[in-house]
């Protein structure tokens, strides 16, 4: 009997902390974030977030450079990273530069995107989905890995995050301002990081997939507009290739190959 009777006092306890609500998703997004601060602080900087703690520091009409992609200024041949050191850039601005300060903003991005991923599994699943998605998306090693680097993955991630939840929320309730909020979203990974692309492709497609009627083609319309607002620059920095050229003529294992 004290068994049994244990366990609902338990589960009460859990639910007053996590409640199934908006509350509920922000908390699991807290839990990430502390979890992640130990190693944001303890960590050492490796050669990228070097890079990231060199750009940043530059004036802010250096900085503007980046936009331009001209390789003759100091942050010029980075451009395709200009939307991360930007808010990157403002930010130690306010707070001064260490390791910590400039690890912090993809702190708070995997947060963010642990409790983008909790309301997606609340309304799709219920509760037992708001904990296994937040947890699925919150404790993977690369979520991880990626909010103690003063790298711009993690707030890609944010972005993609928030775009699913958005889609979510208007595939049942639809407004024009959850749509637009779903462009922004989308565009907004993509220029962080180029490559998130790829998985907002994905989530367009499914979306159109799994929806009927004018909802459906408002979506594939969200991932149409963010993508022409986005190729703009998709093409300017692809002139910058030439960076990672070297890449190509490096010799790598059959089996690095395929973990690839």
């Amino acid at each position: 009997m004290p068994r049994n009777e244990a366990s609902p006092t338990r589960i009460g306890v859990v639910q007053r902390l996590v409640p199934q609500s908006v509350r509920g998703d922000a908390v699991l997004g807290l839990v990430v974030v502390l979890l992640t601060l130990v190693g944001a602080w303890r960590v050492s900087p490796w050669l990228d977030e070097v890079a990231t703690a060199h750009v940043v520091s530059y004036s802010s009409r250096d900085m503007a450079s980046m936009w331009q992609g001209i390789p003759t200024l100091p942050s010029g041949s980075d451009m395709v990273h200009a939307a991360y050191y930007e808010v990157v850039h403002w930010w130690v601005d306010l707070v001064g530069i260490t390791p910590f300060t400039l690890r912090l903003p993809s702190v708070i991005a995997a947060g963010v995107g642990t409790m983008a991923m909790a309301g997606v599994g609340r309304r799709l699943v219920g509760r037992r989905g708001q904990l296994a998605y937040a947890a699925a998306y919150g404790l993977l090693p690369r979520t991880l890995l990626m909010a103690i680097e003063a790298r711009p993955y993690a707030m890609s991630s944010m972005f993609a995050a928030l775009a699913l939840l958005l889609v979510v929320v208007y595939r049942r309730r639809p407004s024009w301002l959850r749509w637009v909020g779903l462009v922004l979203a989308i565009a907004a990974a993509m220029l962080v990081h180029l490559y998130a692309a790829l998985p907002m492709a994905g989530l367009v497609a499914a979306a159109w997939f799994f929806t009927k009627g004018r909802r459906r083609w408002m979506l594939a319309a969200a991932g149409i507009v963010s993508a022409a607002l986005v190729a703009p620059f998709g093409v300017a920095t692809s002139r910058q290739l030439g960076q990672i050229g070297w890449l190509a003529s490096e010799k790598y294992s059959g089996s690095s190959r395929t973990r690839v």
